[in-house]
């Protein structure tokens, strides 16, 4: 059977990345576009996801989004996928450095106590300084920028005026700006380590893009309501791509008009572009003959547990909802907070930590614990200062979303570093001649995913 053919794109991962890729594909190539999504687990979701405990379905990992990242905040609301304020759950804020809180106020004071500790004006000047770094990104949501090819994240960031904050230390960007080790070291590490496994010697853009997923500088955050992972399936199914789950890319052989993509259960697929909508290094795909080098990720481990605070081992008589950990020696972990409670009433807390909590350390942070779930995931990469990111080209028509975590890694920033992808794979196939092709047998390897299964899945 012969047929006049559309292009035919493979787009491997289903997260993030890969979902907002295959949505932006199907709008700029139309209904005769082939896209295929190749993801190596059996969910959507890649990095996000969500599991139960005690009855409660939980965010493993960030959770979180900026109002003024507005390409997912977009994306929910034309697909119509139900979003929810981010509000704390109240019960107070601490920061611990494992032998006592050396910040620690009830709910609605921790402000007002930061102020008192660290000094209004150098906490003002970190607010405006993280204020300008989302005011100058927000030009990238300029109808007219978002319809251009760019080729690289340097590229992108010189467009709005940032390109210069990825080679600079932050702790360095916030000393220029008359920003102490007073705030540094007791304000921005801690919230760093909750959200990056890293502290003030990231990057300045990481860093500053990081402070405002943590509220400095304002705006209500907000999450999906059924987790991140409902979003991204709704993109997939909009886009009519057939997902295959279970199907790991082992390597992917560019050619210049196109590549060649082999699969781990031996099958084989020609495409005219491939979207690599996973971190290289994570999916272990083979790229011989691509410009790419690989870059280290965090590993982190993620504990949710539901059971009751034992005020004893921090020593004090209430243990706050949301505790930050200092950076030093002994802590244990980087982060601990209520995100949700059994129908029982029980707590539950998700921690963050870099080696495994055992049940013996559980046991001494809770004095009963009803039930624990334990992950682990390399989150994010090592986000040190770069002098030039990866171009998002890695060979003639192969290309790399995930070469914008080499400078940020936000779920925000992946979708627009997705989006630029696409308008990249449309600029190069526009000259190509449309192909006639005989199908000889349908695709079926791996999982074969329709819309229907997609809509009970995500």
């Amino acid at each position: 059977m012969s047929r006049r053919a559309g292009a035919r794109i493979v787009v491997v991962g289903a997260g993030v990345a890969g979902s907002v890729a295959a949505y932006r594909l199907r709008k700029l190539l139309g209904s005769d576009a082939q896209i295929e999504v190749l993801e190596a687990s059996e969910r959507v979701g890649g990095r996000a996801r969500t599991v139960e405990l005690g009855g409660v379905r939980l965010e493993v990992g960030a959770s979180v989004l900026h109002p003024r990242g507005r390409r997912l905040a977009a994306l929910a609301a034309g697909l119509e996928v139900a979003t929810v304020p981010a509000r704390g759950r109240g019960g107070g804020t601490g920061i611990w450095d494992g032998s006592r809180f050396r910040l620690a106020a009830r709910s609605g004071r921790f402000e007002a106590e930061l102020v008192r500790r660290l000094g209004g004006a150098e906490l003002a000047r970190l607010s405006q300084l993280v204020s300008d770094t989302v005011d100058a990104w927000g030009r990238v949501y300029d109808p007219a920028l978002e319809r251009q090819a760019i080729e690289s994240p340097g590229e992108l960031l010189d467009a709005v005026g940032i390109e210069s904050l990825p080679a600079i230390p932050l702790r360095a960007r916030l000393a220029a700006a008359g920003i102490g080790s007073g705030v540094i070291d007791g304000l921005v590490t801690p919230l760093l380590r909750n959200i990056y496994a890293q502290g003030a010697e990231i990057n300045a853009l990481a860093g500053l893009v990081g402070l405002a997923g943590a509220g400095i500088a304002g705006g209500e955050l907000f999450a999906m309501r059924d987790g991140n992972a409902a979003l991204f399936g709704a993109a997939l199914r909009a886009a009519g791509a057939r997902l295959h789950l279970e199907s790991p890319v082992r390597a992917i052989h560019p050619d210049g008009d196109g590549a060649l993509v082999l699969t781990e259960d031996g099958a084989e697929r020609r495409a005219d572009a491939v979207v690599i909508a996973a971190p290289p290094e994570l999916a272990g795909i083979e790229l011989p003959g691509a410009d790419w080098q690989e870059r280290p990720y965090r590993r982190v481990h993620v504990t949710l547990v539901a059971g009751v605070d034992a005020p004893d081992y921090f020593r004090a008589r209430s243990v706050p909802a949301t505790i930050l950990t200092a950076d030093v020696p002994g802590v244990g972990f980087h982060y601990s907070g209520v995100v949700g409670r059994t129908p029982g009433g029980t707590p539950i807390r998700k921690l963050f930590s870099e080696t495994a909590l055992s049940d013996a350390e559980l046991a001494g942070m809770f004095s009963a614990v009803r039930e624990v779930w334990r992950g682990r995931w390399r989150a994010y990469p090592v986000l040190a200062p770069v002098a030039e990111a990866p171009a998002f080209r890695l060979a003639p028509r192969v290309y790399a979303v995930s070469a914008m975590e080499s400078v940020v890694s936000t779920m925000e920033h992946q979708a627009v570093a997705a989006a630029h992808v696409a308008e990249l794979v449309r600029r190069d196939l526009r000259a190509r001649p449309r192909r006639t092709v005989t199908w000889a047998v349908p695709w079926d390897h791996g999982r074969a995913v329709t819309a229907p299964f997609l809509a009970s899945r995500a």
